[in-house]
């Protein structure tokens, strides 16, 4: 079950989604969400207090030559103001 699909239409999910955070949040834990498609799928996850996003929205998978690639980009760029 993919609690983030159609999670902008299904307010119910939305609740589940929120007491899970919730939950992971009382044991201490962090609240990943995988599967993030959609910039409103993004809003969403952010506004109800998820931790760690990830999924296609944010970028598609690579191989690993490509990720090293990616990060040592990421890590030669000036810190944005």
């Amino acid at each position: 079950m993919s609690f983030i699909q159609n999670i902008e239409q299904e307010p119910n999910k939305r609740n589940l989604f929120k007491s899970i955070i919730n939950l992971a949040h009382g044991l201490n834990m962090e609240a990943v969400a995988e599967r993030v498609e959609t910039e409103e799928q993004l809003q969403i996850v952010i506004e109800q207090g998820c931790d760690v996003v990830q999924g296609f929205y944010l970028g598609k998978p690579v191989v690993e030559q490509e990720a090293k690639k990616l990060m040592a980009h990421a890590q030669n760029k000036p810190a944005s103001k």
